[in-house]
């Protein structure tokens, strides 16, 4: 199961609110916390508010606003963002912000072409990254 397409907002709203389990089981979070909220401000009414249960949520801006929430925590919190394996054939991973220092690369031009033989020189600033790490260990022998 490689990813062989770009991230879309619509696509991620889309299975958002599709029947796909993990879909489903985001949309039933979705309705408890919604019953929560309704039930704070007192509408619709206790007897009422089961209605909440038989209707089928649209998530579209609460999936859509996930990226950005989840890259808000790690910078804020200074954390590190755990994601399951999508299935048993996918290892677990853990997404994390690292510093990358300065760097600079010296050296001579070999491409053939009109600047051969002249020296370069490259400046990466110091800046922070995302950084993947999986975790291969069910999948070793």
């Amino acid at each position: 199961m490689a990813t062989n397409k770009v991230f879309s907002f619509a696509a991620l709203a889309a299975y958002g609110n599709s029947t796909a389990t993990p879909a489903s089981n985001f949309q039933h979070a979705f309705v408890q916390d919604a019953k929560k909220f309704y039930a704070k401000a007192g509408y619709p009414s206790k007897d009422e508010i089961g209605i909440l249960d038989e209707m089928q949520p649209d998530v579209t801006n609460t999936v859509s606003a996930i990226p950005e929430f989840v890259g808000g925590f790690m910078h804020d919190e200074q954390r590190a963002f755990d994601i399951p394996a999508a299935d048993d054939k996918t290892t677990a991973a853990t997404i994390q912000v690292v510093h990358v220092p300065e760097k600079v690369t010296e050296g001579i031009i070999t491409i053939d072409g009109p600047n051969k033989g002249q020296k370069y020189k490259s400046v990466t600033k110091a800046h922070d990254e995302l950084k993947v790490k999986n975790r291969r260990g069910p999948f070793k022998k």
